[in-house]
């Protein structure tokens, strides 16, 4: 294979973002990027067109990126990089920046194919995964929404982003793919076609595609709590069928019990990398192998990454409740699920085996949960604490309150929050719509609680 294994081009229009520093508005009124794939490296040009620019005005900035080149049509241009910000000085109204810089193909920065997957396939076969905590783009998430976005590939590659391309259009041996997004992140999969099984199901207006791996193994059994897996063909076809089924199952419960929502088409990829478990948003639902067979003995991992397109994943960037409102939410939405699905008794046990019991090595309050963020700069054991905090302790604190005010109720409230077209969804926005249903006094008192 050539050096350049795969050019992609990304053009991100931004229609209009406003951002505030002291006394001074800027507004990008147009952000492209040019990604190029090589073997070591992502090479990635961006081009920023930004009016109103004056004396210290600032823009939120990958801090993860360094070693960048910075071009612009002011001379005396100059700028301070500090954490996640961007401080800017400018002699002109108008200025076009430029930003150059390399990203080593490594797991801390994009997800390429696993060994596993190597050894099945040609190695000139892979993967890679671009996500918001893989950042790639130089701005941050409250620097842009509203933009289009095109994926230029060669044709034997896929795109698949978290909302339908508008069109394709192919020329000669590649495809551009273009979107529309209001959304501030930019979530997608590169990958070969050829390294999956597809099915597409039709049910009830929805047109269900899986990208299922070839020669993969799949979860036949647990015995003495050792989990059996499996490569024979047939018995990986009648699980994955399985799991077709599960997974039209789950969505027509959330269609049921939350907003119904009018969707064409949901595109489920199978990926082998450990190290984005699962993902979900509007139609795209990421899972890597190990959640897949993970699921078919907790039954409850892929629920969670499908909630996501009805709840999201984020609220504004350094936004108080941004992990409570985009994962505890939605996980504890995913328990009353499970509830539905196995049973109340089911449902109590899973809740203290998996969440009560693996969590009890601390005590925290709630407003230690609404006030912790991710963090993919600290250590695993730092890390495992936060996740601690978002995916165990938060849904406990949200059964209690569903204790208090009852199921119906608790889903109402979910629903009048998360249901807010071209809206970064908030803890206020929460919040507003407990006091509407007039749950404020029970709210209240679960931050006297330690859980």
């Amino acid at each position: 294979m050539s050096k350049i294994m795969q050019l992609v081009v990304i053009n991100i229009s931004l229609l209009i973002t406003t951002l505030s520093y002291s006394q001074n508005t800027i507004s990008i009124n147009e952000y492209t990027i040019a990604v190029i794939l090589q073997d070591t490296a992502l090479s990635i040009d961006a081009s920023l067109s930004i009016e109103n620019c004056k004396q210290q005005s600032y823009m939120l900035f990958n801090s993860d990126i360094s070693d960048y080149v910075l071009r612009t049509n002011d001379n005396n241009f100059n700028y301070i990089h500090k954490n996640d910000t961007l401080f800017i000085n400018s002699s002109i109204d108008s200025v076009r920046l430029n930003i150059a810089y390399n990203i080593p193909w490594d797991r801390d920065t994009c997800l390429i194919v696993e060994d596993e997957l190597q050894r099945i396939r040609k190695s000139d076969e892979f993967q890679v995964f671009f996500e918001r905590y893989y950042r790639w783009y130089p701005l941050l998430y409250d620097n842009f929404s509203n933009y289009k976005l095109s994926v230029t590939t060669n044709s034997s590659f896929g795109v698949f982003a978290y909302t339908s391309a508008d069109s394709i259009i192919s020329s000669g041996n590649r495809k551009t793919y273009f979107y529309n997004f209001y959304d501030e992140d930019i979530p997608f999969l590169i990958s070969k076609l050829d390294v999956f099984n597809y099915k597409t199901i039709k049910y009830k207006g929805t047109n269900f595609n899986f990208y299922f791996l070839e020669n993969t193994k799949r979860l036949l059994e647990v015995k003495n709590n050792k989990p059996i897996f499996t490569v024979d063909s047939i018995k990986v076809d009648s699980i994955n069928n399985h799991i077709y089924n599960r997974c039209i199952r789950i969505t027509q419960w959330y269609q049921n019990n939350l907003k119904q929502k009018e969707i064409k088409n949901i595109d489920f990829i199978e990926s082998t990398s450990p190290h984005m478990g699962g993902f979900g948003l509007n139609n795209l639902i990421y899972l890597n192998t190990q959640m897949i067979n993970y699921d078919l003995y907790y039954k409850y991992q892929i629920s969670h990454e499908i909630g996501h397109i009805w709840l999201g994943l984020n609220t504004k960037y350094k936004e108080v409740g941004r992990n409570f409102m985009s994962e505890s939410i939605n996980e504890y939405v995913n328990l009353l699920l499970y509830e539905d699905f196995f049973g109340k008794q089911e449902f109590d046990k899973l809740l203290k085996k998996e969440f009560i019991s693996s969590s009890s090595h601390f005590s925290c309050s709630l407003k230690e949960v609404l006030n912790i963020r991710k963090n993919f700069n600290l250590n695993n054991q730092e890390q495992v604490n936060i996740d601690v905090l978002i995916y165990k302790k938060g849904p406990l604190f949200l059964n209690e309150f569903r204790n208090k005010i009852g199921k119906e109720i608790f889903l109402k409230i979910i629903n009048d929050t998360y249901t807010q077209e071209k809206k970064l969804i908030t803890l206020s926005d929460f919040e507003s719509n407990i006091k509407k249903h007039n749950c404020w006094k029970a709210y209240l008192e679960l931050f006297e609680l330690k859980l």
